[in-house]
């Protein structure tokens, strides 16, 4: 996939007026890519950003059909963390969890994974579970991770206090 084509696409999909505008650019790029992991892995994320989760989630499991190597490098540990998180938000709590694990068992320095699957813990009534993940995502793991989602879990963030 042209790396430009989907810089493109998430600029539009960043704005609420652009964003069908940039979902209908990947998906065009996934129809003429059909084996391509990474045009799938960003159409499946754009349908992420716009809580598209059921959508995602079928994306994200033909990236696995696929085989995660075929991503970039970068984006290897970034499969676990959405596809679990997609799954936490379809309410499949054991399959979030089994794939954030599987992520941390190749990536254990990558924070947003143990910082997600603490997500998954609080979603599933787990709290003193996910205040461990919580605690092993800040003792000095990888916190470049973690600005992927910045957006995503100050949101959760507010979900889970009640603030908005």
């Amino acid at each position: 996939m042209n790396s430009d084509v989907a810089i493109h696409a998430f600029k539009l999909l960043s704005q609420p007026a652009t964003a069908q505008e940039g979902l209908r650019i990947l998906e065009a790029e996934a129809d003429r890519l059909p084996d391509s992991a990474k045009a799938l892995f960003d159409l499946a994320s754009a349908n992420d950003m716009l809580d598209r989760e059921a959508e995602a989630n079928v994306l994200y499991q033909r990236v696995r059909t696929i085989g995660l190597e075929s991503l970039p490098p970068d984006d290897q540990p970034r499969w676990y963390v959405q596809a679990g998180s997609t799954l936490r938000l379809l309410g499949r709590f054991d399959q979030s969890r089994a794939v954030l694990s599987e992520g941390i068992g190749r990536f254990p320095d990558y924070s947003a994974l143990h910082a997600y699957k603490a997500l998954t813990d609080i979603a599933d009534g787990q709290p003193l579970t996910a205040a461990v993940n919580l605690l092993d995502a800040l003792l000095g793991f990888d916190e470049s991770s973690l600005q992927y989602y910045g957006r995503a879990l100050r949101a959760y963030r507010e979900e889970i206090t009640g603030a908005r």
